[in-house]
C-alpha cells in the first residue's frame, strides 16, 4: 500500500461509520497534513457546517503547526454549536503552541458555563503553551489558569469531571505553575485511580516534598500498581529518608514488578549504604532464576539491571567485594551487553574494571558488547586520580584501535553501531588529539558517526579548525543526507552553539531543507537570536 492509502485506512477506521469524513475530503485534508501545508483550502474545510469534516481539518491544522490557522481555530472554539467541534479547536490551538492561541483559550477556561469537553482540551492546551513560551508574559496567566481549574474541580467534590482534572494535572506538569505541588497532592486521595496515578506521577516530576504522609499511605495500601509505582518515584524524588524502610519492603516484596522497580530506583536516590546489604541479596535471589530460565532475555533480567543501577550508585569507588561479585556474575549472565552492569561494575571497582575487558568477550563481533564497554569505560573517566584515569583511557585506545584487524570485514558494516559510544567515552577521557580525532571522523561514510562526532564538537572550543570542519561536513550532509535528519541536526546545533552569528548562514539555508524536522529545528534556532540586524533575513525568514 501507497504512504497515502495507508494513512486513509487508519484514519478510516478510527472515525465512526455515523461520522466519517467523506473521502474526497479526507484525502484534501491528509495530503496538507502531509505536506505540513495549511492554506485556504484547508481553512475552507474547517469553515464549513459539516461536524466530521470541521474536526478532521482542524486536527490537522494544529498537526501541521502553522499560527496562521489561529484566527479561524478561534472563531470556532468561540462560536461553533457543536460542544466536540470546539473541544478539537482547542485541541489544534494547543498543539500549534503559539502564544497567539492564548487568550482564546483563557477565554474559555474563564467561562464557567463551558461544556467540561471543551475545559479539558482548553487547560490541556493552556499547558502546551505554557511550556513553549516559558519567557513569555502571557504564560503567568495561563499558569494561573490551570491551577484555577485543578482547584474549581476538587471544590466541585463528587461531581468533578475526570478528563478535566487529568488534563490539569498533565498541563500543570507541562507548564509548572506556583502551587502545582500543593493542589496536585489534593488528587492522590481521588476515587478514581488514573487520577491518583497521575497526581503521584506529577509530584514525583516537579520533586515535591509536601505530600509524603499521603504517598507513604499509598504505597502501602493502594491496590493499583501503576499508582503504587508513581508514590514510590515521587517518594524517591522528594528525599524522603524517612520512606527508606517503605521503600525497601516495596523493592524486596511488592507483587508488581513496576513498583519494585520504582521503588529501587528512590532507594538509590535516597543514597544511604544501609539498603545495599539487602538489594545484593535479592540480586542473587534474582541473578540464579536468571540463570536457570531457558528464555532468551528472562523476565528478571530487567529487575537485575536496575538493581545493578542502584548498587552501583550507591558503593561508588568502595571495591565492595560481595557487590562486584554480583555485578561480575551478572556481566557474564548477560554476555557483557549491558550498558548498566557494565557502568555499575566500573562505578564499584573501577581498576578492576578497567583490567578484566579484553576482546575475547566477543567485543568486537557485537557492537551491544563495544557499546556497553564504552560506557562503562565513560564512566571511569570521571576519576580524580589522574594516573589512572591516563591508563583506563590507553586501554580504551587500544581497544578502539584493535578493531582495524579484530573486526572481521563481515561485521565491520554491524560494528560501526557502537562507534557512537566508543566516540563519547574517548571524548570523556579528553586525549591531547580529540579535536583532531572528531574532525576527522566528520568525513565518515556512516551518518551516525557523523552525527556523533558533530555533538561532541560542539562542546569543545570554537577553533577555526573546528568550526571549518562542521561547515564542509553541513554542506555534505546537505546532500547526502536529504532523507535522514541526525547529521544535518547534529551538524547545524553544533555550529549554532559555537557561534550564533557565524552559523545564521547555514541555518537559513536549513528553512529550504527536504526533511521538515531539519527545517523546524532550523526556526526553533533563529527564535533564539536576533536575525532583525542581518540586511534580507527577516523577509527571507518570513517567506520561509
Amino acid at each position: 500500500m501507497t504512504k497515502i492509502s495507508v494513512l486513509l485506512a487508519l484514519l478510516l477506521l478510527a472515525i465512526p461509520a455515523s461520522a466519517q469524513v467523506p473521502l474526497n475530503d479526507l484525502v484534501r485534508i491528509v495530503k496538507a497534513e502531509d505536506a505540513r501545508a495549511y492554506d485556504t483550502a484547508l481553512e475552507a474545510l474547517i469553515t464549513t457546517r459539516n461536524a466530521p469534516i470541521q474536526m478532521r481539518a482542524a486536527l490537522a491544522a494544529g498537526r501541521i503547526g502553522n499560527d496562521a490557522a489561529i484566527p479561524v481555530l478561534t472563531s470556532l472554539l468561540a462560536g461553533d454549536p457543536s460542544a466536540d467541534v470546539r473541544a478539537m479547536a482547542a485541541f489544534a490551538l494547543g498543539e500549534i503552541e503559539s502564544i497567539k492561541g492564548a487568550e482564546a483559550v483563557l477565554k474559555a477556561l474563564s467561562d464557567s458555563d463551558v461544556p467540561a469537553v471543551i475545559r479539558a482540551r482548553a487547560v490541556e492546551a493552556a499547558g502546551k503553551i505554557a511550556a513553549a513560551n516559558a519567557k513569555d508574559p502571557k504564560v503567568s496567566e495561563l499558569r494561573k489558569a490551570i491551577i484555577d481549574t485543578l482547584e474549581a474541580e476538587h471544590s466541585k467534590g463528587d461531581n468533578n469531571d475526570r478528563d478535566v482534572i487529568l488534563q490539569g494535572i498533565t498541563a500543570a506538569l507541562r507548564a509548572r505553575p506556583d502551587r502545582t505541588d500543593i493542589v496536585v497532592a489534593r488528587f492522590l486521595t481521588h476515587p478514581e485511580v488514573r487520577i491518583r496515578a497521575d497526581a503521584g506521577n506529577t509530584l514525583s516530576r516537579v520533586r515535591a516534598r509536601n505530600a509524603n504522609t499521603a504517598l507513604r499511605s499509598i504505597l502501602e495500601k493502594d491496590t493499583d500498581g501503576p499508582t503504587r509505582a508513581n508514590a514510590a518515584r515521587a517518594l524517591g524524588a522528594a528525599d524522603d529518608k524517612g520512606a527508606h524502610d517503605l521503600l525497601l519492603d516495596a523493592a524486596m516484596g511488592d507483587v508488581d514488578a513496576r513498583v519494585r522497580i520504582s521503588a529501587i530506583r528512590s532507594l538509590a536516590a535516597l543514597n544511604e549504604a544501609r539498603a545495599v546489604a539487602t538489594l545484593i541479596e535479592r540480586g542473587e535471589t534474582l541473578l540464579a532464576a536468571h540463570k536457570r530460565s531457558k528464555h532468551r532475555r528472562p523476565a528478571e533480567e530487567g529487575e537485575l539491571l536496575e538493581l545493578a543501577s542502584a548498587i552501583g550508585r550507591l558503593l561508588p569507588d568502595t571495591r565492595h567485594q560481595k557487590a562486584s561479585a554480583f555485578l561480575d556474575g551478572l556481566r557474564i549472565a548477560v554476555g557483557f551487553s549491558a550498558p548498566e552492569a557494565e557502568i555499575a561494575l566500573a562505578s564499584v571497582s573501577p581498576e578492576d574494571y578497567a583490567a578484566s575487558f579484553n576482546a575475547k568477550n566477543n567485543g568486537y563481533g557485537d557492537p551491544r558488547i563495544a557499546s556497553a564497554y564504552a560506557q562503562g569505560m565513560a564512566q571511569i573517566a570521571s576519576t580524580k586520580d589522574d594516573l589512572f584515569r591516563a591508563r583506563s583511557g590507553e586501554r580504551l585506545t587500544a581497544f578502539v584501535s584493535g578493531m582495524a584487524k579484530g573486526v572481521r570485514p563481515a561485521d565491520q558494516p554491524k560494528m560501526t553501531q557502537a562507534m557512537p559510544d566508543l566516540m563519547k567515552a574517548m571524548a570523556a577521557f579528553k586525549p591531547d588529539n580529540l579535536d583532531e580525532m572528531l574532525r576527522g571522523l566528520l568525513t565518515n561514510e556512516d551518518l551516525f558517526i557523523r552525527a556523533a562526532a558533530a555533538e561532541l564538537l560542539g562542546d569543545r572550543p570554537n577553533t577555526g579548525a573546528n568550526y571549518d570542519a562542521l561547515k564542509m561536513a553541513a554542506s555534505r550532509a546537505a546532500i547526502t543526507d536529504m532523507f535522514y535528519d541526525d547529521a544535518q541536526l547534529a551538524i547545524m546545533n553544533a555550529m549554532f552553539k559555537l557561534d550564533k552569528k557565524e552559523s545564521l548562514g547555514v541555518v537559513l539555508m536549513a528553512l529550504n531543507a527536504q526533511n521538515y524536522v531539519v527545517r523546524r529545528r532550523a526556526f526553533e534556532l533563529l527564535r533564539q537570536v536576533d536575525v532583525k540586524e542581518a540586511p534580507g533575513v527577516p523577509s527571507f525568514v518570513e517567506s520561509a
